[in-house]
């Protein structure tokens, strides 16, 4: 049997092409059945944000997509989060998997050129979306 893959955006509309691309790829990289959910467009709960470092804390953003979502061990999500996050002992991730494999998450703002002061290049976001994914 499969392994299903559910893409869940978080704060941020996946593009068409990105959303394809991504769903290709995982399903040829995992030999998974891929899709992606609609967006969930509210914030996380305001007590997983750290107000002294302005970021949210990744290890309990996994806990409340699990939490939210409770996925099977047939299901993987992939949350793509429109937000920064950092774990303990890393002034920042641009991802974070669970324990046991069934959530995990990237943050999207580090893989913006624009983050850096750089011009945007959303082929190069795409293809760094794509590669943490993995």
């Amino acid at each position: 049997m499969k392994i299903v893959i559910i893409i869940q955006p978080i704060l941020f509309e996946l593009p068409v092409d990105l959303s394809s691309s991504l769903e290709q790829h995982l399903s040829k990289e995992f030999d998974a059945l891929v899709k992606t959910a609609v967006p969930i467009n509210e914030m996380p709960p305001l007590n997983l944000f750290d107000k002294n470092r302005k970021q949210w804390k990744s290890s309990e953003i996994l806990l409340w997509l699990l939490g939210r979502n409770k996925p099977d061990r047939g299901i993987k999500l992939i949350a793509i989060c429109d937000i920064d996050a950092y774990s303990n002992g890393l002034n920042f991730v641009f991802g974070q998997a669970d324990a046991d494999g069934r959530v995990f998450a990237i943050y999207l703002p580090r893989l913006r050129q624009e983050f850096y002061g750089l011009k945007t290049d959303n082929s190069l976001f795409y293809k760094r979306i794509i590669r943490d994914s993995t």
